[in-house]
């Protein structure tokens, strides 16, 4: 398959201009799935009232039939959507990831391998990943978050402004305690790249000078510094890790 050349690829919008199709799709199917949810507690209060007024012969039960029809139909669309949207997001995301790994591989096996090629390996895998699913999840959350936010706070303001503004008041705190997270999350991360950094560059090191180690009575060595260096990067991982040491 051919594959076309990406406009500005050091600039991050070319590759959400380059998938705009895509996220044409996201962008209704999105707004459909996440205004529809706001759809799901309203029908359920109308299904709770209509039985109450069925039980007391205010409503025939034709009326409360045709609710729940119409009830299944709107959930049966939203869900419907929200497959549609999460699909073309990872299509966005795998279309993404591709592209700029050619990119990368491209620029790296064109280039002479020097002592910081097990360095530039690294970063470039680590990057790719890192912005794409940085990009992935930016392209989720407008919709997950923002849209969501703004329908359930129209629906409150609605029903009752007072208990809507004392709801809000813990969203800022909740922030502030994301933002602290983060940024031990980030610096924990930063110390286990320069630690993968590092043991893959001597890993290649290893590889492409390793009759010249033997020779030289160097091998040896060479084998206590890696297992070192391995523990280093173990002890890094540890802190980061879901799984523990």
């Amino acid at each position: 398959m051919k594959q076309k050349n990406t406009r500005n690829p050091k600039k991050m919008t070319s590759y959400f201009w380059y998938e705009a199709p895509i996220l044409v799709v996201v962008t209704i199917s999105g707004l459909i799935y996440n205004i529809g949810m706001v759809a799901g507690p309203y029908f359920q209060g109308q299904l709770v009232q209509g039985l109450y007024d069925l039980l007391n012969h205010k409503i025939l039960a034709n009326r409360l039939i045709q609710l729940s029809l119409l009830y299944m139909l709107v959930i049966a669309l939203v869900q419907v959507c929200r497959a549609i949207k999460r699909f073309s997001v990872r299509i966005f995301a795998n279309h993404t990831s591709r592209r700029m790994r050619r990119l990368l591989y491209n620029t790296l096996l064109h280039r002479q391998f020097g002592d910081d090629t097990g360095s530039l390996m690294t970063k470039a895998i680590s990057d790719v990943d890192s912005c794409v699913e940085g990009m992935r999840k930016f392209t989720t959350e407008i919709f997950d978050t923002g849209v969501v936010m703004i329908a359930y706070l129209a629906m409150l303001l609605y029903y009752d402004v007072r208990l809507t503004i004392l709801a809000c008041m813990f969203t800022p705190l909740a922030y502030v305690i994301a933002n602290v997270l983060k940024k031990k999350v980030v610096k924990a991360n930063k110390a286990y790249k320069e630690s993968e950094s590092v043991l893959n560059t001597m890993t290649l090191d290893r590889i492409v000078h390793a009759k010249t180690y033997r020779i030289t009575g160097r091998e040896q060595a060479l084998n206590d510094r890696y297992e070192k260096q391995l523990t280093m990067n173990k002890k890094v991982l540890s802190p980061i890790s879901l799984k523990g040491p």
